[in-house]
């Protein structure tokens, strides 16, 4: 027992070495190997099922999960995989199921809060979503990628003003993205504000000219403004 041990831990190290080197192919086929003679192997399944998740093969990582927990049903580890890979597929009722398993084995994680916090948006719960943020951000401090989920949960739920208090936010420690200038001229759009929305729209362009959302909402919030030639000019380029 104790030399099948050891051979399962080189094997895992030299999966885990390959995953990393984005060596996928030769992953699998070394895990596979080792499964079709070791088969309740619940480690390797879930180390393979890592990297289908890593090559985007996310029904065969669903598998290798469903055969990994159903021999090790208490690792949260598990879960929270198998979680982000019904995400992929987009069953969130089933991720946010999976996600909540995952805390309930390990609370400590609270990272997990804001992978479940996505799929609740995704799923159209837009509420939980925020109030799984407000729980992160209550142990650990309000970071600008929280903030951003939190601005888009609102958004999409349609309360633009709530949006852009959190977008507000992220603004005030980065200025260089152009999607953050993109969401809060959408929301300033929504709230009929398109003088500001131009001026954000144009933002997000100085800093990526090729964002064509940009160029077509700037060009419909300038003939808002009766700027017909200026949303043409926009449109153009979009096109």
């Amino acid at each position: 027992q104790k030399e099948c041990y050891s051979k399962l831990d080189y094997l895992l190290s030299d999966a885990s070495l390959m995953l990393a080197n984005k060596e996928y192919t030769d992953a699998v086929n070394l895990l596979s190997r080792y499964l079709r003679e070791h088969e309740k192997r619940h480690e390797a399944y879930a180390l393979r099922a890592r990297v289908y998740y890593a090559m985007e093969s996310y029904k065969n990582a669903l598998s290798d999960l469903d055969e990994a927990i159903s021999i090790s049903g208490r690792n949260a580890g598990y879960f929270k995989l198998r979680a982000q890979v019904r995400s992929a597929l987009s069953q969130y009722a089933e991720s946010i199921s999976d996600y909540s398993r995952a805390l309930d084995l390990n609370p400590t994680d609270l990272s997990l809060y804001v992978l479940r916090s996505e799929a609740l948006r995704k799923a159209g719960r837009y509420d939980e979503s925020l109030a799984d943020l407000q729980t992160y951000m209550k142990y650990m401090g309000s970071s600008e990628q929280v903030l951003y989920s939190a601005a888009v949960a609102m958004y999409d739920k349609g309360d633009y003003m709530a949006s852009l208090s959190f977008i507000n936010r992220v603004l005030e420690t980065n200025k260089t993205k152009p999607e953050y200038y993109l969401l809060r001229g959408n929301a300033y759009m929504n709230t009929r504000l398109p003088k500001y929305a131009v001026k954000d729209f144009g933002m997000a362009l100085d800093i990526d000219n090729k964002l064509t959302e940009a160029w077509l909402n700037r060009g419909k919030a300038r003939l808002s403004l009766g700027d017909a030639s200026g949303a043409c000019h926009d449109w153009q380029i979009a096109s």
